[in-house]
């Protein structure tokens, strides 16, 4: 069975994650920053992916879902991390 408080727990402990990712990556070059997008995108898509989404009267589904919004917005600043890179490497 599921922990659901170790369920709570994980939307918690990545979203603060993803917020401090987000604020080391303004401070490291692309290349840092690259891996740094790939290591902790790994994680985070890896937990919503493996997400049992247990019934709110179980767990709430709003820590899930603002965990997604923000995957989201860091994804787009992954990308454009990531568009540098392969310019670079194409240049």
């Amino acid at each position: 069975m599921w922990s659901v408080r170790e369920i709570s727990r994980s939307y918690r402990t990545l979203s603060e994650d993803l917020t401090q990712s987000s604020k080391r990556l303004r401070r490291m070059d692309d290349r840092d920053a690259g891996a740094e997008v790939v290591f902790t995108s790994r994680k985070v898509i890896g937990q919503i992916l493996s997400d049992p989404l247990l019934p709110d009267n179980l767990v709430p589904s709003q820590p899930r879902r603002d965990l997604v919004k923000q995957m989201e917005a860091y994804q787009i600043i992954g990308q454009e991390i990531w568009k540098r890179l392969l310019e670079d490497v194409a240049e």
